[in-house]
């Protein structure tokens, strides 16, 4: 095996990682959650601060 071979498969394989990550990320984000807030629900996020416009 040369270096060339071995650069793509690096690169292969760390693309596998991020599509899996993102996967990962997409299919934890549908489990239910125990409280409003503590995840990326956005519920949390929401400010009560009025507008100036």
């Amino acid at each position: 095996m040369n270096w060339q071979v071995l650069i793509v498969g690096l690169i292969i394989f760390i693309a596998f990682l991020y599509i899996g990550a993102s996967v990962w990320r997409k299919v934890k984000s549908f489990s239910s959650k125990s409280s409003c807030g503590t995840g990326d629900c956005g519920c949390g996020t929401k400010s009560q601060s009025k507008n100036p416009l």
